[in-house]
């Protein structure tokens, strides 16, 4: 049994203006109606020929990513998208969908693994409906709702920029290769259908500055609302909005009382939802103050991938700060405050509104301590505030520099297509990573996962013991190592590495997990039976230890009765779902005498899997006892249809007894 690894500003120049400062308005209250269309404004936008909607560019960049990321519907399932959907049996019943906005345990097979994300849970349970357990539904939906998004930043950035600007914003988000993680990564749909939301939220606020009419900020308040529901960051919507009215010239110091209803609608969401998900998770991985340290260093490393995005993974070779006195955060710590100095200096000009999106949209997972220190899909939503400056600042240049930076659009779509395939599956992702990062353990254990199941054993075992001499201290390397040596039959070796890793924590479960069952291969079913005790005790086990427990009470002690309490514990626990469990579950009972409750757990296994043969040999066994011929003959059958060789045969023996 693997264990689980886990996980999850721009500033320029511009050229001073006087912006005319609209007057504010409440909610509810009225504003002046400002034309859809009409001359370009002077300064920063004249480079925009006209105002438009954007319409035309919108349309040209959602068919651009529709035909640059199609491909992606032939990848597989990656990294979190294991636990998440592949493996996530909440997702496969559309009725547990309410159940989605109370339960954040509900957003993984691994309850630890706990988010609330309730949405995004809804797509993925649409995907599963519409395409079962492959991943090409879930791939195209996510090549839709990218494609969604860029045609979103075309529209907004024609709404704050003008024509000119709506074709440059929207064709660098979507060719940039930062987002090429957000688009082919599934468990990324958090990011981007968050994206689409805010950004639906801000163009519908747009049209109440514009109209005053109050059905546009019910719809601002309620696409903000659907966005929360995609995923926390979603909080940033109301300095989103700010930074919308800096750009149109409007005052955002005058303009607080139109910012209320988001305000108080990402501050009751936090109330609210805080309290779930933090008992759902526990304690943070970090304390505030490395994160706060760790993330001052983030910001000046994602600058740097945003200027030159051509080392991107999966898995960057990042650090947790210690404290403020390292090289490394006190040069972050001074480049940020150069920066807020100049913003400040330069706060007039409209540049200076693009890097507050972008900082905005940033803040929330700078300030939430997450055990993955750095992604690429955290960059998604602050990336448009960085796509909007560079059409502020393109408007500014002479026609001919306008041209060369069409280069620059090229190369990185050249990028991005270059880098898709890396996500096509989890072999191809972890050794790009390991090949990247070749210091980083994590990537190397990944790698030895994905060859592992890949079947190529000897290449895995290396690329394990590559993660180990680089943290021999690592409880998830030996344990995958131990169970790869477990399934080459290299039993002694194995033994040492699961006892290593339960010598330094015996709170591992997997680790104990595995060596129960390296015990029980060797036939020690009482040294089995101490070790998924201690398992147990110990918790964390999601049923697995009792049910091993209730397996040897069965099988090896002939306690059919201690079985059945197992088996119970067993369910207690999350087994449900598991047919094996309400399958043994109906041997021990039949021991028992107790043949009804036996029968109810036979069919409940029947219920789960129509096809398990088991449960079908069993039942007919147990309704010959009860003198039921008939039924027994049909059970007989679907267990010599459905089952291996030697229950078939021995399906076919039992009917051959009753004359069939």
């Amino acid at each position: 049994m693997p264990l689980a690894t886990g996980k999850d500003a721009l500033v320029s120049t511009g050229v001073q203006t006087d912006l005319a400062v609209g007057a504010a308005a409440g909610v509810g209250g009225t504003v002046a109606p400002r034309p859809a269309s009409g001359p370009a404004a002077p300064g920063w936008r004249r480079w925009a020929v006209r105002r438009g909607t954007g319409g035309a560019a919108a349309l040209a960049v959602f068919l651009l990513v529709c035909l640059g990321y199609g491909r992606s519907l032939g990848y597989g399932f990656c990294y979190d998208d294991l636990h998440s959907v592949a493996h996530n049996p909440h997702l496969r019943d559309l009725r547990r969908v309410p159940a989605f906005f109370i339960d954040p345990s509900l957003f993984s097979a691994d309850p630890h693994q706990a988010m609330y994300r309730p949405l995004l849970l809804v797509t993925y349970a649409v995907d599963w409906q519409l395409g079962g357990p492959g991943a090409a539904v879930f791939h195209l939906t996510n090549v839709v709702v990218h494609g969604l998004a860029a045609a979103l930043v075309a529209l907004l950035a024609g709404r704050l920029l003008g024509a000119a600007a709506s074709w440059w914003a929207g064709l660098w988000f979507a060719v940039q290769p930062l987002n090429v993680e957000a688009a082919n990564y599934v468990s990324s749909r958090s990011e981007t259908l968050m994206a689409v939301l805010v950004l639906g939220a801000c163009l519908a606020y747009l049209r109440y500055r514009e109209t005053g009419q109050r059905r546009w900020w019910v719809m601002t308040l309620a696409a903000g609302l659907a966005a929360l529901g995609a995923k926390s960051t979603a909080v940033c919507l109301p300095a989103l909005l700010a930074a919308c009215d800096r750009l149109q010239g409007r005052s955002w110091r005058r303009s607080w009382r139109a910012y209320a209803g988001a305000l108080l609608l990402a501050a009751g969401y936090v109330l609210v939802t805080g309290p779930l998900v933090a008992k759902a998770l526990g304690t943070p991985v970090r304390s505030l103050s490395s994160q706060f340290w760790t993330q001052a260093k983030a910001l000046l490393y994602y600058l740097y991938l945003a200027a030159m995005p051509v080392r991107l993974s999966v898995e960057h070779a990042f650090v947790a700060a210690r404290g403020p006195s390292e090289a490394p955060v006190v040069a972050a710590v001074l480049c940020v405050a150069s920066l807020a100095w100049v913003g400040w200096g330069w706060r007039r000009r409209p540049v200076v509104a693009t890097a507050g999106w972008a900082a905005a949209a940033w803040a929330p997972v700078a300030v939430v301590p997450l055990i993955v220190l750095v992604n690429e899909h955290r960059l998604y939503l602050p990336l448009v505030g960085a796509g909007l400056g560079s059409a502020v600042l393109l408007g500014r240049v002479p026609r001919h520099v306008r041209l060369a930076w069409t280069m620059v659009l090229g190369l990185l779509a050249v990028l991005s297509w270059q880098r898709a395939p890396v996500w096509a599956g989890e072999l191809t992702l972890w050794a790009d990573a390991a090949a990247k990062g070749p210091q980083v353990p994590k990537a190397h254990l990944r790698l030895g996962d994905a060859l592992a199941a890949a079947g190529r054993l000897q290449e895995a075992e290396a690329a394990y013991r590559q993660a180990l001499a680089l943290r021999p201290d690592h409880p998830g390397v030996r344990n995958n190592l131990g169970s790869l040596l477990l399934s080459r039959g290299r039993l002694a070796e194995a033994e040492a590495e699961f006892r290593a890793v339960l010598a330094a924590d015996p709170r591992v479960t997997p680790a104990a997990l595995n060596l129960g069952q390296l015990l029980l291969r060797r036939g020690d079913w009482q040294a089995a039976r101490d070790i998924y005790a201690r398992a147990a005790a110990n918790g964390g086990t999601a049923g697995e230890a009792e049910r091993q427990l209730a397996q040897i009470s069965l099988r090896f002690a002939g306690d059919p009765a201690d079985a059945v309490r197992q088996f119970d514990r067993a369910l207690e626990q999350g087994q449900t779902g598991n047919t094996a469990v309400w399958c043994g579950r109906g041997v021990a009972l039949a021991q028992l005498g107790r043949q009804a409750e036996a029968e109810a757990a036979y069919q409940q296994a029947l219920r789960l899997d129509v096809g398990y043969a088991e449960a079908w040999y069993n039942l007919g066994n147990l309704l010959v006892a009860g003198g039921r011929r008939t039924e027994a003959v049909e059970a007989y059958r679907r267990a010599a249809t459905a089952g291996t060789s030697e229950l078939a045969s021995l399906a076919r023996q039992r009917l051959a007894a009753l004359g069939q």
